[in-house]
C-alpha cells in the first residue's frame, strides 16, 4: 500500500515539528515547509522544501515540485503562524498590521487553495488549520495577532462547506498557550524583568498547565483519523475559555 503524504508548514516550529513527528510516526511521509533551511532531522519530517507562504510564486513553484516528486497530498496541516504581535492599536504601524495577516491567513489562503485543488481532483484529503484560542478570545493590544487568527477560522468554516462534499474535510485546531520554545523565551524575557509570566499563564488555567505541542499533534491526527469531522473549531486550552477572568490592560511605561 501507498505511504499516505502530509504537507506541513511551519515545520521548524515548536508546534510544526511536533505534528510532523506525529504523522512520520503514524506512517506518513512527512514534507515540511519552512522559510529558513534547518539541519536535516527525520525525526520532524521526509522532505523540507523553502517557502515563503506569502508569496503567491513560490507557493506555486513548490506546488510543481511536489507533484513531480509526489502523486497525491492526503494532508495539509497549516501551521505556520507569525510571531504574536502587542501594540497597541493606535500607534500599530499599518504595514506590521499587513504582515501579520499576510503570513497567517493570505498564507493559509494560498496553500489551501493549491493543495486544495490537488485533494479536489483526488476526491479526498484532510485540511487542518492550527489558528488559536485568539480567534475567540484575545488580549488588549493584539488587533493583528487576532484578527488574523479569528480569519483563519473563517477561511476553514467557508472551505468545510465547500468542499465537505467532495470528499475534503477541512478543521482548525484552536490552543491556547502552547509550551515551544518562543513561549520559553518569553517567559525568560519576563524573569529578567522580574516578572513570573509562566504562574500568570497557570493562574488562568484550570488544569495549571500549558498546552504541550503533542497535545496539538494528537488532535491533528484524530481530526485526519475521524470521518465525520468536518468544519470543526476544536479548542486546546484546558478550560481557560469557561472563565470570565480579565486583567484590565496598561500602556506600556515610557521609563
Amino acid at each position: 500500500m501507498t505511504q499516505p503524504v502530509a504537507v506541513v508548514s511551519g515545520i521548524s516550529g515548536g508546534i510544526g515539528s511536533a505534528i510532523g513527528r506525529r504523522l512520520l510516526q503514524e506512517g506518513y511521509v512527512v514534507v515540511g515547509l519552512s522559510r529558513h533551511a534547518m539541519p536535516r532531522d527525520t525525526a520532524f519530517y521526509t522532505e523540507q522544501m523553502l517557502c515563503d507562504v506569502r508569496d503567491a510564486a513560490q507557493v506555486g513553484y513548490v506546488v510543481r515540485t511536489f507533484l513531480r516528486n509526489y502523486e497525491r497530498c492526503d494532508v495539509l496541516v497549516v501551521a505556520h503562524g507569525h510571531p504574536p504581535i502587542t501594540t497597541p492599536t493606535a500607534p500599530l504601524h499599518p504595514m506590521t498590521f499587513t504582515d501579520v495577516l499576510l503570513t497567517d491567513v493570505y498564507g493559509a489562503f494560498l496553500l489551501a487553495q493549491a493543495f486544495g485543488s490537488l485533494m479536489l481532483s483526488q476526491h479526498h484529503g484532510d485540511i487542518v488549520f492550527v489558528s488559536s484560542l485568539h480567534a475567540r478570545q484575545t488580549y488588549p493590544a493584539r488587533t493583528a495577532y487576532a484578527a488574523a487568527k479569528a480569519g483563519v477560522v473563517g477561511l476553514m468554516r467557508s472551505l468545510a462547506l465547500e468542499w465537505g462534499g467532495s470528499g475534503l474535510k477541512i478543521n482548525a485546531i484552536l490552543p491556547w498557550q502552547v509550551d515551544t520554545p518562543r513561549t520559553q523565551a518569553l517567559i525568560a524575557e519576563a524573569r529578567d524583568r522580574g516578572e513570573d509570566l509562566l504562574e500568570a499563564y497557570l493562574q488562568r488555567s484550570p488544569q495549571r498547565r500549558l498546552v504541550q505541542p503533542e497535545d496539538v499533534a494528537q488532535s491533528v491526527f484524530a481530526l485526519v483519523e475521524n470521518p465525520a469531522c468536518n468544519g470543526v473549531e476544536w479548542v486546546l486550552d484546558g478550560g481557560v475559555n469557561q472563565s470570565m477572568w480579565h486583567k484590565g490592560y496598561k500602556e506600556p511605561s515610557d521609563a
